[in-house]
């Protein structure tokens, strides 16, 4: 009994840090997305990026992390 009900806590606790992992990618890509956003075209154009590829270039800032 006691063993079942460990390994439910357990699994619901993986899920509940997998989904804060990814609240957390989230809102780091959004802020990224932000910051770049406030950026000047010249400025993007320097790191090599256009503004339509802001949303790929955070994704992939963040991937790396």
């Amino acid at each position: 009994m006691f063993s079942a009900a460990f390994n439910l806590l357990k699994r619901g606790g993986v899920k509940f840090l997998k989904g804060t992992h990814s609240a957390v990618l989230s809102l780091q890509t959004a802020r990224m997305m932000a910051t770049l956003s406030n950026m000047s075209d010249q400025q993007l154009a320097q790191i090599g990026i256009t503004r339509s590829g802001i949303p790929d270039y955070a994704n992939k800032l963040i991937a790396s992390e």
